[in-house]
């Protein structure tokens, strides 16, 4: 069996949606749209730590970069788009903000798409008092 056919991570992609304001001023995000579910019987990534090539290479043009990511299919990501671990060996629960194009990658006889993410430190929905 290929790293293709055993991929360790199970990822889901989502896209924000516009934020509104109610009647008291406050602003509320709106509900990000689901542009991969990730199914726990099917893993569709395969996350590492960026290199420190990689790192200082994103640095350069003021972009920082933590995780690559790896897949099989690339799904129509444009920024401000976002991946969720749901499930796998490490990183489950880790928010990736995209950002930037993949590169083809190959691995033994199929090609990866590789795509670099910055983890979010603070992700909204982890924070105290949200609900």
């Amino acid at each position: 069996m290929s790293l293709l056919d055993n991929l360790p991570h199970t990822v889901s992609w989502f896209r924000p949606t516009a934020s509104t304001r109610d009647n008291l001023g406050a602003t509320r995000e709106g509900t990000p749209i689901t542009l991969v579910t990730g199914d726990s019987d099917d893993p569709n990534a395969w996350i590492q730590n960026a290199s420190e090539k990689e790192i200082l290479e994103f640095a350069k043009i003021d972009q920082v970069v933590t995780h690559r990511v790896f897949l099989i299919t690339f799904p129509d990501l444009r920024p401000n788009d976002y991946a969720i671990v749901d499930a796998g060996p490490s990183y489950v629960g880790l928010r990736l903000n995209f950002i930037a194009n993949p590169v083809d990658r190959s691995a033994g006889l199929g090609v990866l798409q590789r795509i670099m993410t910055e983890e979010e430190n603070n992700p909204r929905n982890s924070t105290f008092g949200n609900s």
